[in-house]
């Protein structure tokens, strides 16, 4: 079965990929679940994104529990004159998407977020669904890396006057640094960056592009610290991806000679980090 992947979260255009396609057919209808990729992209960039895409796209629509072919309401009644009288006239009232609002969309977020709270509910399905794929692909978990994302917070990052905190407390300021060599001139530049929010660490099968491991930190929490923890807990939680291992990659922002010896020494896994 091939799956395609488009920038525009179209399926059957763009570059074709084997093993996401393996993944698909093992799981149901390859389509619906290359476009629950498509839909779980959008919803890293805002809230009106997921949105759009499940208005403009029928089979993501049906796969989310929604009607595709949208609603309809009764027919607006009116009256009319004619020569004879007044007499009734039923319009057909437009068809609605399907797609929920975005007031609806905000409530369910915070019922999920309200779940994983409460029962971990979330997390759970990760770990399944991480037991299911190793099963399934005797690939997954060989070659895994890992990497980081900044998630912004909706707070301003000010301190409320009068209770000494922010709108979001569990959040805090996280500083990011870009640093390179200009190829014009040679001379090496270096770029701040700023946000109050979070982080997501993630550890994912490179040559799947599929999840292992997740966790959510915040901003101000190094990679450092929060690597070598997130590994260890996967390779004790799931002993046969960590027999499977045999690379592991990350950037420089997670290089750390223990890490690395602990890598090889311990697990004969080749540390693929580059040196700060």
């Amino acid at each position: 079965m091939e799956c395609g992947f488009a920038g525009d979260g179209l399926v059957g255009s763009g570059e074709f990929h084997p093993i996401r396609a393996e993944v698909c057919g093992s799981f149901g209808n390859g389509a619906a679940q290359c476009n629950m990729c498509v839909f779980k992209n959008n919803m890293e960039h805002s809230m009106a994104a997921p949105l759009r895409e499940l208005g403009r796209n029928p089979a993501l629509l049906s796969l989310c529990g929604f009607d595709a072919l949208g609603r309809q309401s009764a027919p607006v009644v009116r009256l009319e004159r004619a020569v004879q009288g007044p007499r009734r006239v039923d319009e057909p009232s437009p068809r609605r998407s399907g797609a929920p609002t975005a007031s609806a969309f905000s409530r369910f977020q915070a019922s999920v977020g309200a779940l994983e709270r409460r029962s971990k509910a979330l997390s759970g399905m990760v770990d399944a669904l991480r037991g299911m794929l190793t099963v399934e692909l005797p690939g997954y978990g060989e070659r895994p890396g890992a990497d980081g994302k900044a998630i912004a917070s909706h707070s301003t990052g000010r301190t409320i006057k009068g209770k000494g905190r922010t709108s979001d407390p569990d959040a805090d300021w996280g500083v990011h640094v870009h640093r390179g060599i200009d190829r014009r001139t040679g001379k090496p530049w270096e770029r701040t960056g700023k946000w109050f929010g979070h982080k997501v660490h993630l550890i994912a099968d490179t040559t799947c592009e599929l999840p292992a491991a997740f966790s959510v930190e915040r901003a101000s929490v190094s990679e450092q610290k929060v690597l070598p923890r997130d590994l260890r807990t996967l390779f004790a939680s799931e002993p046969k991806l960590a027999e499977r291992c045999r690379e592991f990659s990350a950037d420089k922002g997670c290089d750390q000679a223990e890490l690395k010896k602990w890598l090889w020494e311990h697990r004969r896994i080749s540390p693929i980090i580059d040196a700060r």
